[in-house]
C-alpha cells in the first residue's frame, strides 16, 4: 500500500464513529508506522490536532488489556495526552476513575471529568516539579531573589523585576502562568547547580532552601 492509500486509510480509522478506541489507536498507529508516514502532514490529512494524534499513536502501543478498556470506557479526547503521558499505574487509575464515573456526552460534563482524571492521577503520581514551583509562596520567591541578588551575576536585572513580579503575585494568590513557572523553574535550577541555593547553607535559611530544592526534585 502506498503512502496516499495509508493516508486514507488512516483517515477512514480516524473518522469511524463505529470503531471502538482501542481498536482505532492500534489500527492507525500500525498504519502509521508502517507506511513511515511524516506526522504533521497526517495530522493534516486527518483534520487531528497535533497532540490527538500524538496521544492515538502512543496509546496504539498500549498493552492489549489496556486496549481494551479504552475500546470499553471511551475516555474524551480531552484526556488522550494525560493518559499517553502517564505510567502504566496511572493509566489503570484513571481508567478507574473514568469507569466508575458517569460518562455522557454534554461537553461540559466531560470537561468535568477530564480535570477529576487529572486530579486522580496526580494523586497517584504526585505534583510535577513545574507544579510545585508553580505553588510556591510569595514570601518563597521574595527569598529567592533576596539570596540570589548577594551573589553576582547570579541573576539578572530583568529576572530580579520578574522574581518580584511574581512574589507580588503569589502574594495575593495569583497563579503563575505556564510562561512564568518555566522561567522561574528555570532561574531555581540555576541557582541550585551554582549551590548558591543548597542543601548546607550557612545563611541561616535552611529551611527556604530545602523548600526550592524539595519543589525542584533535587
Amino acid at each position: 500500500m502506498g503512502k496516499y492509500e495509508s493516508l486514507v486509510r488512516i483517515k477512514e480509522l480516524w473518522k469511524s464513529a463505529d470503531l471502538p478506541l482501542g481498536q482505532k489507536a492500534s489500527l492507525i498507529s500500525e498504519e502509521f508506522y508502517a507506511s513511515g508516514l511524516d506526522f504533521a502532514a497526517t495530522a493534516a490529512f486527518i483534520n487531528a490536532t497535533p497532540s490527538e494524534l500524538d496521544a492515538l499513536l502512543v496509546m496504539g502501543g498500549f498493552e492489549d488489556e489496556t486496549l481494551e478498556r479504552l475500546s470499553r470506557i471511551n475516555p474524551p479526547k480531552t484526556s488522550w495526552t494525560m493518559l499517553s503521558n502517564a505510567t502504566d499505574e496511572e493509566i489503570e487509575h484513571a481508567l478507574d476513575v473514568l469507569e466508575n464515573g458517569v460518562l455522557v456526552d454534554n461537553d461540559s460534563m466531560r470537561t468535568s471529568i477530564t480535570e477529576y482524571v487529572y486530579h486522580a492521577m496526580i494523586e497517584i503520581a504526585g505534583p510535577t516539579i513545574e507544579q510545585k514551583i508553580g505553588n510556591l509562596s510569595g514570601r518563597t520567591i521574595k527569598f529567592i531573589r533576596e539570596k540570589a541578588s548577594h551573589f553576582d551575576g547570579a541573576i539578572s536585572a530583568s529576572e530580579v523585576r520578574f522574581l518580584k513580579s511574581c512574589a507580588s503575585m503569589r502574594g495575593r494568590g495569583k497563579p503563575l502562568s505556564p510562561k512564568q513557572v518555566k522561567w522561574l523553574t528555570d532561574i531555581c535550577n540555576r541557582l541550585a547547580d551554582r549551590e548558591i541555593i543548597s542543601r548546607t547553607s550557612i545563611d541561616g535559611d535552611q529551611e527556604l532552601c530545602d523548600e526550592v530544592l524539595d519543589a525542584l526534585g533535587r
